[in-house]
């Protein structure tokens, strides 16, 4: 049986460090926002 997701989730992070999770600014969605794909549209984006 495979063990829980919680369980699986502590394993993986003990072993590989923690897990970062966030929003990828590529283009299309810095244009979908209205911004520049430029480090101005990733700064304001932030």
């Amino acid at each position: 049986m495979t063990a829980p997701f919680g369980a699986r989730l502590a394993d993986a992070v003990a072993r590989r460090g923690p897990l970062c999770v966030g929003i990828d600014p590529h283009a299309e969605l810095l244009a979908a926002w209205g911004l520049t794909d430029d480090v101005e549209g990733l700064r304001r984006f932030t």
